[in-house]
């Protein structure tokens, strides 16, 4: 912090008591605060008097100061003397301007923590967001050096024009008129809700969605004790009415929780987190030092979620969750991922409180086939250095585990990028056949590959099979009268590059006189590649 006061007022310290000088000045007085406000105050009243009452001599005032101008830069002393005054009050201009963009940040940072809602009803992340817009705001470090650019700085005249005064102001003064009642009305009744429903939670055997709400609170309460200050003690007060409780609440609950869920004094440490590493990441035997969150495209990538239960008790009827991916947006974005990929739960892997992704795995020893659908999407990436955020989420959107690692694309990364990725296609490529058929009518299928030639001339129809057992007839919702039906077939193409495909095509029939009429095709859906010769098998 001290850092940051150096930079902005120019000097490098040089005794160590300097620092704790500058940490110990008070905060300003109420009476030198409204003081220099009452006089800020009226005179940008008075000087805003005098500016709509300028007198129509403005003109002969202004041609007489051009000519000042002029003779005070003829002769090459007054000459120089004129530049060095030009770049004095460069480096003043630059200086001020310095401190408007600090004051205009403090203040900024103040307003978000400030009207950022306090509540439960976004779940536990608003707290950890709460929690961050606090540490950002970080205020009495920052309000002693916005007070000793007000005050050592600048005159009461000085500060008449511009920001600095004004976002001063409301930094020191308005935000803590104001903060009470945010106290009062929001974080307090937060603190006791994520009390009761971590009561709750204990009370119906749900251990960790207990863990995760005492948690909640104790981030409220953290926020409190970071803002306060020796002149502003309401949040901390706060703070310290429940922080006792609710620490013994969550501390509780982790050790049994530990003691049930956890595998290791790793998993202790790392609950709810995501570690990554260039390495296999095996569940027990873990290396440490191998963990890290940089990576360049080209490195293996394998990443390891721990949870505080089993998967079979966190996760919804669906038994599957998502490992979803945040491509460059901020860490308390709660929204839809860019992209995500689901994995099944299964009887073996119900029972663990943990779950392992590999999202770019070496392919001899790569045995998740999800692997290749998170590749895919990475492979989108713009070149540069991303920052990617990745949560294990159940069905519900609860986030399960959460971890962040960056990811430079290079130009050469993303160039082998495309030849690493290639045996894993290929492989799949290998998995894909055709439907089983669903019925056989070879009159009809006759009349389907007609339609086709028709309306695809560039389609070489190399199998058809239809994918439903009967016709689905749609009715006319106003009358219940027939209009038409449509029934779906998967086709197996070769186009004119010579690649085949497998497309989903539905056909029609309309309804009149009693009678269904021609066949028509009704509409294409997905479709994906399939090798020539696995089209018959």
């Amino acid at each position: 912090m001290f850092t940051r006061f150096c930079s902005l007022f120019g000097f490098v310290p040089i005794f160590t008591f300097m620092f704790f000088t500058f940490y110990l000045i008070p905060e300003t007085s109420n009476a030198q605060f409204d003081k220099i406000k009452k006089t800020v105050d009226k005179n940008k009243k008075e000087n805003k008097e005098k500016k709509d009452k300028k007198t129509t001599n403005t003109g002969k005032e202004d041609t007489g100061k051009a000519g000042n101008d002029a003779s005070t830069t003829s002769g090459s002393g007054t000459g120089t003397s004129s530049a060095g005054s030009g770049s004095q009050q460069k480096n003043k201009q630059a200086q001020r301007e310095e401190h408007e963009t600090y004051l205009k940040k403090l203040r900024s940072d103040a307003w978000e923590y400030y009207d950022t809602p306090v509540t439960m009803e976004y779940g536990t992340e608003n707290s950890e967001k709460i929690l961050n817009l606090a540490r950002a705001f970080d205020y009495y470090p920052r309000a002693i050096i916005a007070d000793s650019i007000c005050y050592k700085v600048y005159t009461t005249k000085d500060l008449e024009t511009g920001t600095i005064w004004t976002n001063f102001v409301w930094v020191v003064k308005t935000f803590w008129e104001l903060y009470p009642n945010k106290l009062a009305k929001e974080f307090e009744p937060a603190i006791q809700g994520c009390m009761k429903r971590a009561a709750d939670y204990k009370a119906n055997g749900n251990l960790a969605e207990a863990k995760n709400w005492a948690g909640a609170g104790l981030n409220y309460i953290n926020a409190l004790k970071i803002i306060q200050s020796p002149g502003h003690q309401d949040g901390a007060k706060l703070a310290a009415t429940y922080e006792k409780e609710v620490q013994s609440m969550y501390t509780d609950l982790k050790m049994k929780i530990g003691a049930k869920f956890y595998t290791s004094r790793l998993h202790a440490d790392q609950a709810l987190n995501i570690v990554f590493s260039k390495k296999p990441i095996v569940i027990k035997t873990e290396d440490a030092a191998s963990f890290t969150n940089a990576f360049t495209l080209g490195d293996n990538i394998y990443a390891m979620g721990y949870f505080e239960s089993d998967l079979n008790a966190l996760s919804t009827s669906e038994k599957k969750y998502n490992v979803a991916f945040y491509i460059d947006t901020d860490p308390n974005y709660s929204g839809e991922p860019d992209f995500y990929t689901t994995y099944p739960i299964s009887a073996v892997t119900g029972k663990n409180s943990y779950a392992y992704a590999e999202i770019i795995p070496a392919f001899a020893a790569n045995n998740q086939t999800e692997s290749l659908d998170i590749m895919r999407n990475l492979k989108r990436l713009k070149m540069g250095k991303h920052n990617i955020m990745m949560k294990f989420l159940n069905f519900k959107a609860d986030v399960l585990a959460k971890g962040y690692f960056t990811l430079d694309c290079t130009s050469d990364g993303m160039t082998k990028f495309e030849q690493w990725i290639a045996p894993f296609e290929d492989r799949e490529l290998e998995k894909v056949r055709m439907p089983k058929a669903e019925q056989s009518n070879p009159t009809l299928e006759s009349d389907m590959k007609r339609v086709l030639k028709e309306v695809y001339p560039d389609w070489t129809v190399l199998r058809l099979v239809i994918a439903e057992k009967n016709w689905t007839i749609e009715k006319n919702s106003i009358t219940g009268e027939i209009e038409y039906r449509h029934i779906g077939t998967s086709v197996a193409i070769k186009d004119q590059s010579g690649e085949c495909r497998v497309y989903w095509v539905s056909f029609k029939q309309n309804y009149a006189n009693g009678k269904y009429g021609e066949l028509w095709k009704h509409g294409v859906g997905d479709n994906e590649k399939i090798k020539c010769e696995n089209v018959m098998k």
